[in-house]
């Protein structure tokens, strides 16, 4: 769990990076940032505060890294219902009784 965390937030600090290069190679025009702010602030969240306020790059990585691995660790309870079949289940949603049926269906035991 604490390695798919971490894979989580080094994700988060790719992608803030990478918009960080993208506005490094673009600045003198902010027609390529104005098309892709849409995809900006939903990769990158940090972002609409930094409309307001001035961040570092460091500050937006970080942040960014923090905001991935955050989601990453709000998914992993539900994570483990997506397992294939030969692996034993272990279910820990709210409705477990769902995803058993869903898993019997779906490898044809009856």
């Amino acid at each position: 769990m604490k390695y798919q965390i971490a894979i989580w937030a080094i994700l988060g600090l790719l992608v803030a990076g990478f918009w960080a290069l993208f506005a490094f190679a673009t600045f003198p025009s902010a027609d390529p940032i104005r098309d892709a702010w849409f995809l900006i602030t939903f990769t990158c969240p940090v972002a609409l505060l930094g409309m307001h306020h001035a961040l570092s790059i460091y500050a937006v990585l970080a942040a960014n890294a923090v905001t991935y691995a955050l989601v990453g660790w709000s998914w992993r309870p539900c994570g483990d219902n997506f397992v294939s079949p030969d692996k034993p289940r272990q279910d820990s949603c709210a409705n477990p009784t769902a995803s058993v049926n869903v898993h019997v269906v779906a490898t044809g035991i009856r």
